[in-house]
């Protein structure tokens, strides 16, 4: 079941990194400005944000409904992977940008909820529980980080908060 939410981790951060390796002249680009500069690199965007979403989906299947059975974190898991899929489709460009946006934000605002809500709905210690919060707190904190520092930091906070959602998925799993 772990290794499912490996992959997902592997195909998202491989996918960003490449990304940012491979644009790194333009510093004020988001990571998804940089995949929206080319048709194959979009493509490549679309196919691995596909495959991270569904294998974070099929370790969401497994860990909240067949350990936990708490469907609820699943359907907000469904609801962050579809709005992950559709922002990845939607290319950060032209008259479609706003869109992409919008559908960013809502696929990190439901994922940050999922990490909230799966702290407070699973039957963990408190510790972890406090952990878990923790770094929710921390990931609210990078939204208004993200508007304010200048726009060459962005990337970097989409980068930690999409780890730090991660990290609480591998410590849930590994506290469980």
């Amino acid at each position: 079941m772990v290794g499912y939410l490996l992959g997902s981790i592997a195909a998202i951060n491989s996918l960003h990194s490449h990304l940012l390796i491979t644009h790194r002249v333009k510093p004020d680009l988001t990571i998804s400005e940089r995949a929206a500069n080319n048709t194959f690199v979009h493509r490549l965007y679309i196919l691995g944000h596909f495959v991270g979403g569904l294998l974070f989906g099929i370790f969401a299947w497994y860990f909240f409904v067949q350990r936990y059975q708490t469907p609820i974190l699943f359907v907000l898991t469904t609801l962050g992977i579809i709005a992950e899929w559709t922002q990845a489709l939607v290319p950060a460009r032209d008259i479609y940008e706003k869109y992409h946006i919008t559908l960013a934000y809502a696929m990190s605002v439901i994922m940050t909820v999922l990490g909230i809500a799966a702290a407070l709905l699973l039957p963990i210690d408190g510790s972890l529980q406090r952990t878990v919060l923790f770094i929710a707190l921390l990931i609210l904190l990078g939204y208004p980080a993200a508007l304010l520092l200048p726009r060459r930091y962005f990337w970097k906070v989409e980068m930690i908060n999409i780890n730090l959602f991660y990290l609480q998925m591998l410590l849930l799993y590994l506290g469980r």
